[in-house]
């Protein structure tokens, strides 16, 4: 009778995770960040024999932080042994020792999630048919699971290959989402961005194609808010607003034609409809930078002023804060200013949060004059009972005009 081969699964994707006989050794049974590195090293390198020289360097660095660095590593080895053997029981021998290294026992087979993933990512590739691409690229997102070693991941050794692993499924999750495109699988496509968004939020290319898919699903709704929404998030985290696939879908969103089967004005009437209006009306910026354009058009035809505000907030000197400080006190301003303007203005007044620090207000109807005890009032509402006494709230009003 043929002996059975021996397997041991070992997942590298987010966090560290042995498997063998169905039983699971993880980081929060081994308890120790060095036994859990050393384990985690010699799976990646299963198949070769490992020095004491390469393993101490990737524990300790290669100035070392042991005076006697194969001694050291003779006590992890043990540590090692001794937790897998209560775990997994003392029947098999997972590692092995040779002269000077340490190697895993080649009658174990191990299936690393690493090597699983790229290859299903090479054959989805090189597929000749839809439904095998497709399942492909399905392993592959079931497969990765977090960056690689997400515990270990600012060890020097950890680096490289979090990137080449995180580069290799960010990849393959866009190629996976246009085939999904080009087969009008729009569900399929918006669940694959999403899932490639959690591990990478500032790929605008990624946010393009959710933007996709979203169209495709006939929601401009969502999209809409979507764009929103990904753009202040980029702005907060890169200080810059210039997205051109994001605005290009943007613009191909605000021209399409909701249906294309001929409605009645009431069902538009209803569907362009707000509901319960109160207050000032909240918006992205994307959609302020219309309005205002549309009002610079009308007031220049009609020889109309009218004027927009711009309110800052900065944290005062005196204050004397430290950086980390500086952003919890603006952003807590911000979300305070938002309040006061939601509640504070006119129905018809429109605002928008520019930056981390500033809001513009465009106030149709109102002489300078009134714009001047508007500006007054928010700055009494937001400084009323010493609140945010640390946070200065400036303003400065301008007229609306065509060119700025």
């Amino acid at each position: 009778m043929k002996e059975e081969k021996k397997v041991a699964t070992a997942i590298l994707f987010g966090r560290l995770c042995l498997i063998y006989n169905d039983i699971s050794l993880t980081e929060d049974i081994i308890r120790s960040e060095m036994v859990s590195k050393l384990l985690a090293y010699i799976l990646l390198h299963h198949d070769r024999v490992l020095t004491v020289r390469e393993l101490s360097d990737m524990l300790w660095g290669e100035d070392g932080g042991s005076e006697n660095p194969a001694g050291a590593l003779k006590n992890l080895m043990y540590r090692l042994r001794t937790v897998m053997k209560k775990q997994f029981g003392d029947d098999v021998q997972f590692l092995h020792t040779s002269q000077g290294g340490y190697y895993w026992n080649p009658e174990i087979i191990v299936v690393l999630d690493t090597e699983e993933l790229e290859k299903n990512a090479r054959e989805a590739r090189v597929a000749e048919t839809l439904d095998e691409k497709l399942l492909g690229f399905e392993k592959v997102l079931a497969l990765y699971q977090g960056s690689f070693l997400d515990n270990h991941s600012f060890e020097q050794w950890v680096v490289p290959i979090s990137a080449y692993y995180h580069s290799m499924f960010i990849n393959v999750s866009k190629d996976f989402a246009k085939i999904c495109q080009k087969e009008k699988l729009y569900e399929g496509m918006e669940r694959v961005c999403a899932k490639a968004i959690q591990f990478d939020n500032l790929d605008e290319e990624l946010h393009q194609l959710m933007l996709e898919a979203m169209i495709g699903q006939n929601k401009q709704s969502q999209a809409l808010q979507y764009y929103e929404d990904t753009v202040k998030r980029f702005y907060e985290a890169l200080g810059t607003r210039n997205f051109p696939l994001l605005r290009e879908v943007h613009e191909e969103i605000l021209a399409m034609k909701k249906v294309s089967a001929a409605v009645t004005m009431e069902e538009i009437s209803l569907d362009m409809q707000e509901g319960r209006p109160e207050g000032a009306y909240i918006c992205g910026y994307a959609v302020f930078r219309e309005l205002y354009r549309i009002e610079a058009r009308r007031v220049g035809r009609l020889g109309m002023s009218e004027y927009i505000m711009y309110l800052t907030l900065t944290v005062r000197e005196e204050a004397s804060v430290n950086e980390s400080m500086e952003r919890y006190l603006v952003n807590r301003g911000m979300d305070r200013l938002e309040e006061i303007l939601r509640g504070g203005l006119r129905i018809g007044d429109v605002a928008a949060r520019y930056s981390d620090s500033q809001f513009l207000v465009l106030l149709p109807t109102c002489t300078y004059e009134s714009s001047e005890m508007i500006a007054a009032r928010i700055q009494e509402m937001f400084h009323a009972g010493g609140k945010n006494s640390k946070v200065e709230l400036k303003y400065s009003i301008e007229e609306v005009a065509a060119k700025m």
